[in-house]
This record gives C-alpha cells, sequence and structure tokens, in this order.
C-alpha cells in the first residue's frame, strides 16, 4: 500500500555501474578530449578513461570510484563550476526527509552459526499473506521476483514440520547456503526449499546445509522446491554484520552515509533502518531503505554488503530510480539534489525491490524545478530540459 501518510518501503535498492560516456567525445592523437561541462575520469576498477558529466564526476570521486583527470575543454576549473553552480540552484526542505523503519528480525543458521535476519517481499501472494501475518509487518507482493533466473537465487531451507519453532511455518528457523561473507553467492533473493521430515524420524534441530544433506543421507528429510522467491537481507551473520551508524538519531539532515542502521535488536528481535524519502511513478510519497547493493566502490560509503550476482539479473525483474545530479538541492537524494522517482513501488504488479540506478541532470541548472512523477520525468526529457543516463547492467 501507497498513501501519503504510510511508511512503504522498496526493500534493495541497487546501485549499478553506469558508464556516462559523453555525447561529443573526441580521440586525437590517443589524448581523450571531453566537451565543455565534461571531464575526463579515470575508473580504478575498470582501469580506463572516460567522459562524464562534472557533477557525476564529483561524486563519483567521492565515492571512491576513481578521480578526475582533466577538465572540458574551455572549461577553468571544476571547483569554479561547484560554486557557481551552487549559487544558482535553488533548496527543497521537505519534512520527515527519512524516518526510522523499524523491522521485525528472524533468526536462522549458517554453517552451524546464527543468521539474523529480514522478509520484506514474497514473488507469490499467499506466502507474502502468511508472513505478513507471522511477523505482524507488511510483507509486499512482487511477480517480478520470478524473472529472477534460478542460477542467480541464493538458497534458503525452510521448515515444513519438526521441531517446533519460529520458522516461517511454525517450525524450526530457516537455514541458509551462504551469507554476504560468501561475494560470489550470497543474495538476498532466496530460492524457497522445504524441508520435511518423514513420519519415521525423530526430529532435531539442523542448523546447516551439510547437516540436511546428512539428514537425507539417512532417509529422515525430504526436500521440496517451491515456485516462490523470497526476499531475505540478512542483518547478521557469523563474523559481519549490515553497519551501525554511529549517529542515531534521524533527522532531516541524516545523510546516507555511515551506514543504513542505527540499532539490531536482538533481544526484541527488530533491526531500524533509516528509510529514505521519495516519490512514486503517481507523484505519491514513499519511503525506501538500502539493504545491499553494486558495485562495491558506489556503496561502500552506505555501509551496506556488495552482492555482485544483481548486476546478472534480468531487465524484468528490476525497477528502475532516477537520482537527480544537479538541479533543486535537497538532503533527499543520494547526490545531496530532490528526492529520487521511481518506475514502481509497492501496490503495482510490475513492482520488484530491486532498483537499477539512473542519472537525471538539467542541463540548466536555471531551469531546474521539481519533479514528482515518471510523468513529469519523461515530459521534461522530451521537451529537452533533461539529460538522463541509463545504466548498463549486466543482463
Amino acid at each position: 500500500m501507497i498513501s501519503f501518510l504510510s511508511l512503504t518501503i522498496i526493500p534493495v535498492l541497487l546501485f549499478s555501474e553506469t558508464p556516462f560516456l559523453s555525447f561529443a567525445e573526441e580521440e586525437i592523437e590517443d589524448e581523450i578530449l571531453c566537451r565543455e561541462t565534461y571531464v575526463l575520469f579515470h575508473r580504478y576498477e575498470d582501469n580506463d578513461n572516460i567522459c562524464i558529466s562534472e557533477s557525476a564526476a564529483y561524486w563519483w570521486q567521492q565515492w571512491g570510484i576513481g578521480e578526475i583527470i582533466k577538465y572540458g575543454l574551455n572549461h577553468s576549473s571544476h571547483t569554479e563550476s561547484q560554486d557557481n553552480q551552487t549559487s544558482t540552484d535553488n533548496s527543497l526542505k521537505l519534512s520527515r526527509t527519512n524516518v526510522a523503519a523499524t523491522i521485525p528480525l528472524h533468526k536462522g543458521y549458517f554453517d552451524g552459526d546464527i543468521v539474523y535476519f529480514i522478509i520484506t517481499d514474497s514473488s507469490e501472494q499467499n506466502h507474502a499473506d502468511i508472513i505478513t501475518e507471522q511477523q505482524g509487518w507488511q510483507v509486499e507482493f512482487s511477480p517480478a521476483l520470478n524473472d529472477i533466473p534460478n542460477i542467480e537465487l541464493s538458497r534458503a531451507y525452510i521448515f515444513s514440520n519438526g521441531v517446533k519453532g519460529d520458522g516461517i511455518h511454525g517450525f524450526q528457523g530457516e537455514v541458509f547456503a551462504s551469507t554476504p561473507n560468501q561475494l560470489d553467492e550470497y543474495s538476498a533473493f532466496t530460492k524457497h526449499i522445504h524441508v520435511s521430515w518423514n513420519a519415521d524420524a525423530i526430529p532435531y534441530i539442523l542448523n546447516s546445509e551439510e547437516a540436511i544433506f546428512a539428514a537425507i543421507a539417512e532417509g529422515d528429510v525430504t526436500l521440496s522446491e517451491l515456485s516462490v522467491v523470497l526476499n531475505m537481507p540478512q542483518i547478521s551473520w557469523p563474523d559481519g554484520e549490515m553497519k551501525l551508524r554511529d549517529e542515531k538519531i534521524i533527522d532531516n539532515e541524516t545523510t546516507f552515509y555511515d551506514g543504513q542502521v542505527t540499532n539490531i535488536d536482538k533481544n526484541s528481535m527488530t533491526v531500524t533502518f533509516v528509510a529514505h524519502r521519495g516519490w512514486g511513478p503517481d507523484g505519491r510519497t514513499i519511503y525506501y531503505i538500502l539493504t545491499d547493493g553494486t558495485p562495491t566502490e558506489s556503496i561502500e560509503r552506505f555501509g551496506i554488503p556488495s552482492v555482485s550476482s544483481n548486476l546478472k539479473l534480468s531487465e524484468s525483474s528490476h525497477n528502475e530510480i532516477f537520482q537527480f545530479g544537479n538541479g533543486i538541492r535537497s538532503t533527499s537524494g543520494v547526490l545531496g539534489y530532490q528526492p529520487p522517482i521511481t518506475t514502481s513501488a509497492p501496490g503495482n504488479l510490475e513492482y520488484s525491490p530491486l532498483c537499477i540506478t539512473s542519472l537525471v541532470e538539467w542541463l540548466d541548472t536555471e531551469e531546474s524545478q521539481i519533479l514528482a512523477s515518471y510523468d513529469d520525468l519523461q515530459a521534461f526529457e522530451q521537451d529537452g530540459f533533461l539529460n538522463i543516463t541509463q545504466t548498463d547492467s549486466e543482463n
């Protein structure tokens, strides 16, 4: 559900690498010359040089993705450009720019140790309803999760009988095959694999994938894979957890940096996130949290795990979120400008918690104004006021 008053969460935000190639790029005698207001930028990981807009380069440099090595034609200095832009930009002050989102924790297992996680989305309505009732917090229905290739899903074992406990179906806690420490294996998006104790077996706690396989070999349990994908971001895992913010107070000045979590309470079994304000495609207010992302260089400062598998997901499995790189200043946007706009939100059948980021830039910042819907965004782009750089995801 979405309304101006309710807290609506987009649980996972993917920051995918964006090349921002210049529209007017020339190569003369092995030297790249970028047009005015663009800069030549060196990316550390790719070890290449590209032309990107000054505002994008400024933030990429802040994020540690690379460094500016040359300014555009007929341009004196980046600092001067930033100063001039600051003097012409307006500011937007929204109430409740950031709010606290306290979400129920669940306890499961990985390799004999404890994992704490949340459940935010389901590809199937029945399981969304079951888990919502069990945890007392809304699980969103997202059919788009069915479009994630099976090979890119993590494995989560969910018990349908056996030892009573706090698992999804009222039995022991779930067992995971990976955590964020397993960079090439972990994903918050999980296959739903039922573990059922056979009639003549005596149930006991199985706390690892290896223990489950041993129980199968003994003839004690049977596995069945359901066509259900759950979004189950891990909050705390063996030898790691999401970064806790040093500043615990959440207010209008809270930034995206220094972590997304203010408290992990394993006694009350809750985790408190910073929920950031944005706009859904129809202009209604949404709040979203960040739980993981990619690439590593972009998301380290957000204090969330890096998940490389997200780059391989199909286009139909994700939505798009448009972050502004200039224009109306506000703490609502990742780059310090107006709140972002999404192409879908919970309640829409095309909704997905996975988002690819695109950069929106006003061609003339003096023309900038608040845009609050996807229709606004498209209209101003078609009229030539905006440049939108799409993310180049590896589909």
